[in-house]
């Protein structure tokens, strides 16, 4: 804490001194934070083999049918800003609204 006090003081403005400050910040909050998959979305590929390989297109939310592609989204089961990785093992197929108004439950 004296180094980074030291360098918030003496010469604070220099690149050096705030890479210095910010490495340190990081690694003080870093383990209190989410870890996240870099990958957010799902590809097209991994939209229509999870479609196509739902036999009843059944919505993982609501339980009611998905009648049509166009009203259709993958739903992360674990979000993605909780943490859940984006796979198909932690996929479902979802209508588009049950999705967008699930947001960050589980």
């Amino acid at each position: 804490m004296v180094k980074y006090y030291e360098g918030a003081v003496n010469a604070g403005d220099i690149v050096s001194n705030r890479k210095f400050r910010h490495r340190i910040i990081n690694e003080i909050i870093e383990p209190f934070l989410i870890k996240r998959d870099d990958k957010r979305h799902f590809t097209e590929f991994e939209k229509q083999f999870l479609w196509h390989s739902n036999k009843d297109k059944t919505c993982g939310i609501c339980s009611n049918k998905i009648n049509d592609w166009s009203d259709y989204q993958i739903d992360h089961k674990i979000p993605w800003d909780l943490g859940g990785d984006t796979n198909l093992s932690n996929a479902q197929i979802a209508h588009s609204s049950c999705n967008k108004s699930k947001g960050n439950r589980i």
